[in-house]
């Protein structure tokens, strides 16, 4: 060949650098924009003809404010069906509410405009404090109640009578937008919830196996935030799936299952850290010294990332059910005169316990996968969550003195256009109320306002004169909400991009009879930016929120339950303490925790989870007194606030160790088939231990 020639077979292929030039396009800032991905534009096109096509039934059928229909489809659009139908069936069920609520004001108070002020403040603090308890879609629904009974109130506090038909005409805005964005997301969307939810739960099962098997090898593990933060994002995701595919109803015990069967082998992961950090224990020399052991972590470090359903059935849990018997056979022949001996049988009994989580796990995950239901020892156990009662008071007492203040101000400066302010006073506070910098939230929201209005006022002032006809209106209107369903779904600032969108057509607000009127324009402007304002000045002012101490608050709390499950006739079953556990430890991560206090909290989960395993035990009543005498001197010396670190741990050790002997010495007369409990009982209270000794990294002051 020539050198011309091998120089052409040299350079990459005319795809190969199609392919590199569109990977440095991806790259560049504005890259949503000029170069959207497919899922994005088809998003574009669903929000698009559902909005257009809302809009256009919304004239035909001559709605009062037929701009609320489209705004409707662009606030409960989303890339995923699922999450379509569960944001517009909240929306709809907050609608019809706050609707209700406001004819039932106005009807008892439509004579008395302060006793009126006064209770929509009432009912706007309720709400919030209500949504502040809930999650998800469900907490937009109870806000929703709170300000769609203020935009109505409000509306019609000028003429009562017309409130009925006012509340009328808006819930049928409303229905009419979910309706249409649920049928373009069915059409244009591929989108799947529950395959998402699958892909989650699939994730955070292996990375809480590769956490286990870099144990096992002495290494440090999954690292905290990975550690509590991936079930939360997963169980919010469950009731999007629930809505989107109704066979995943019947499947709901699985995902139970397969939620719990993760959360313990995190808790797993957790019992092993803490061995790993004793002194006691040399992990790693254990497991190279034990064929059982080595097996066991070489299994769980060649496990496939995405096991499919038949893997998992016809090679994965076969494996470990041999895993199994293998430790079985090495705890039941175990000298328990030997100190050595019985610590490998104690680290073949933990490894044997997370063995039986991660086969429950993948149960789960095949039967949600093959849409089977299958028979799962852990189908009843419950998934809590942290509600956080003085945060939900401490939102509607807020929402309710911004409220009156703004109402005070409207009634003694009489300004025209204070209705609108206090209006979106009362959005704002409700709406971004459960945030964790509300105020930064309002003045993101000013910055939407200000590109919004400024497009709403070109639209109006420039654009609208000149249409004649809906086609043309569509065509007109596609451009700029094309370019706020892109930065939704794929932009730098999705929140914002909606945002601004949302705004432009409430500022615009197109009708069958276009009027412009500058003055009235810029009016509702100037009103709805006041009340933006004020709202950012009433979250730093009125009870402003200090995210290291709710973060605390969250910690203290994960202790507070551990301590209880530590004495008789107190604990919870398992499950419900752990995962509301986690769920808290999730919220003190978002808020900032620092590292080692969540260390110290994750101890007490651990410590927390032991004790419960304790008290369902089936043991002789010598064992369960013994184990209840030192469940009860652990949770006095826990407490202890005069013993130093060094006395604590002499203590803890103290209380523990006259149990753990009582159990070798029942091991010693128990035949082996029938030790197991003994043997789980002896690992519990050595990771109580260990756990223990790093509570108190809390710090309570």
């Amino acid at each position: 060949m020539s050198d011309a020639t091998l120089e052409a077979l040299d350079k990459p292929g005319i795809g190969t650098r199609i392919g590199a030039a569109i990977q440095r396009i991806e790259t560049l800032p504005f890259a949503w924009l000029f170069a959207p991905k497919t899922l994005s534009l088809r998003f574009v096109l669903a929000t698009l003809s559902a909005g257009l096509g809302a809009l256009y039934i919304a004239f035909l059928l001559d709605f009062n404010q037929p701009h609320w229909a489209i705004m409707t489809v662009f606030i409960v659009a989303s890339p995923l069906p699922g999450q379509v139908f569960e944001k517009g069936l909240f929306r709809f069920a907050g609608t019809v509410v706050g609707a209700s609520m406001a004819v039932v004001l106005i009807g008892a108070f439509d004579q008395m405009p302060e006793l009126l002020l006064f209770s929509l403040a009432c009912w706007l603090a309720l709400c919030t404090g209500f949504s502040t308890l809930l999650r998800g879609f469900r907490a937009y629904g109870a806000v929703l109640a709170g300000y769609t009974c203020a935009i109505i109130t409000l509306a019609a506090a000028a003429a009562p009578s017309q409130v009925f038909t006012l509340a009328v005409y808006r819930a049928s805005e409303i229905s009419l937008g979910v309706a249409s964005m649920a049928v373009a997301s069915i059409l244009f969307l591929p989108g799947s919830a529950r395959g998402a939810v699958e892909q989650r739960l699939t994730g955070a099962l292996m990375a809480a196996v590769r956490a286990l098997s870099e144990l096992l090898h002495g290494r440090e593990g999954e690292p905290p935030a990975r550690l509590v933060g991936e079930l939360g994002t997963i169980r919010a995701m469950v009731d999007t799936a629930r809505s989107e595919d109704g066979r995943f109803r019947r499947l709901e015990a699985m995902l139970r299952a397969t939620i719990n069967g993760i959360f313990a082998l995190k808790v797993a992961s957790q019992g092993l850290r803490l061995a790993a950090l004793s002194r006691e224990w040399q992990i790693d020399s254990m497991v190279s010294g034990c064929r059982a052991l080595l097996e066991v972590r070489t299994f769980l470090g060649t496990l496939p990332a995405s096991p499919s359903p038949e893997t998992s059935r016809t090679l994965l849990r076969p494996q470990i059910s041999a895993l199994m018997r293998a430790l079985d056979d090495v705890v039941e022949n175990t000298n328990v005169k030997n100190h050595a001996a019985v610590q490998l049988a104690m680290l073949c009994q933990r490894c044997r316990l997370t063995l039986v989580h991660l086969e429950a796990a993948l149960l789960g995950l095949e039967a949600m996968a093959t849409g089977r239901s299958v028979e799962i020892s852990q189908r009843r156990q419950a998934l809590k969550v942290h509600l956080d009662w003085r945060q939900a008071a401490t939102n509607a007492l807020r929402t309710f003195i911004a409220v009156g203040v703004a109402s005070a101000f409207w009634i003694g400066s009489a300004w025209n256009s204070g209705a609108g302010m206090l209006t979106i006073t009362a959005v704002i506070c409700s709406l971004f109320a459960t945030t964790d910098r509300p105020h930064l939230a309002a003045l993101g929201f000013l910055k939407a306002l200000a590109v919004g209005g400024a497009l709403a006022v070109l639209y109006k002032a420039a654009i609208f004169p000149a249409i004649n006809g809906f086609p043309l209106l569509a065509l007109t209107l596609a451009p700029a909400l094309a370019w706020s369903s892109l930065g939704a779904a794929g932009g730098p600032n999705p929140g914002g991009a909606g945002a601004t969108g949302m705004l432009f057509l409430s500022m615009l607000v197109p009708a069958n009879t276009f009027t412009f009127d500058a003055v009235s324009t810029f009016q509702d402007i100037g009103s709805t930016a006041a009340g933006v304002v004020f709202s950012a000045v009433a979250f730093l002012v009125v009870l402003p929120k200090n995210l290291p101490r709710m973060a605390h608050e969250q910690m203290a709390a994960v202790r507070a339950d551990a301590l209880r499950q530590l004495r008789i006739g107190t604990f919870a079953e398992i499950s419900s303490f752990g995962t509301r556990s986690f769920d808290r430890l999730a919220r003190a991560l978002q808020l900032g925790a620092p590292v080692p206090l969540l260390l110290g909290a994750m101890s007490a989960v651990a410590a927390g989870v032991e004790a419960g395993r304790l008290r369902e035990l089936e043991l002789s009543p010598a064992v369960r007194l013994a184990i209840d005498e030192a469940l009860e001197r652990l949770n006095i010396a826990v407490r202890s606030p005069t013993l130093t670190p060094e006395g604590q741990q002499a203590e803890l050790a103290g209380a523990i160790e006259p149990a753990m002997h009582t159990i070798v010495a029942a091991l010693a007369e128990t035949p082996g088939a029938e030790q197991r409990q003994l043997w789980q009982g002896l690992v519990s209270l050595d990771t109580l231990r260990l756990a223990s000794e790093r509570l108190n990294r809390i710090d309570n002051k």
